[in-house]
């Protein structure tokens, strides 16, 4: 009587390797060449023009000397911030909440709050802003609105990780 394959053996399947070569390829390389070019002289991104960094600093339009990209990097940075600050510690009580609660709800709730996992961001996103167009008329457009969606997406996130400690 003959054993079936170990992990280790259904692991180094040649074709599952050269299929997981291939979807790392299929979703790095098009991030290098665009790396790549983004250090060329020219100002086409389909020609290579020499290497050079005017496209980063040094130059007028550059990246850091470009006003409304600032703005949205401090922006970005601004929003990060308060989604961690926020969502970290109310995460983890929610996950630490739902993890001890013992009714019969208690796996309903723990489907729903799965429910961000599944759903696509652009439909999170459109949902988003029909709530806060309509329904939430209070909270302003931009940073309030903004850092929301942001919580609300990442909360899931943390709640998983903290419940599965």
């Amino acid at each position: 009587m003959t054993r079936g394959r170990t992990l280790a053996d259904r692991l180094v399947d040649p074709a599952l390797a050269a299929n997981a070569g291939l979807v790392l390829a299929f979703l790095y390389v098009p991030l290098a060449v665009l790396l790549v070019f983004s250090f060329s002289a020219s100002k086409y991104a389909s020609v290579w023009g020499g290497f050079s960094t005017k496209w980063y600093w040094g130059t007028p339009g550059s990246v850091w000397e470009d006003p409304d990209l600032l703005g949205a990097l401090r922006q970005s940075l601004k929003l990060a911030l308060i989604a961690v600050i926020v969502t970290v510690p109310l995460g983890a009580a929610l996950a630490l909440g739902v993890t001890r609660w013992r009714t019969r709800t208690a796996g309903a709730a723990r489907t729903v709050s799965l429910i961000p996992l599944i759903t696509p961001e652009i439909v999170m996103g459109v949902s988003l802003l029909l709530v806060f167009g309509n329904l939430l008329t209070f909270v302003p457009f931009g940073t309030p609105a903004q850092a929301i969606g942001h919580i609300t997406f990442s909360l899931t996130f943390v709640m998983i990780i903290v419940r599965g400690r």
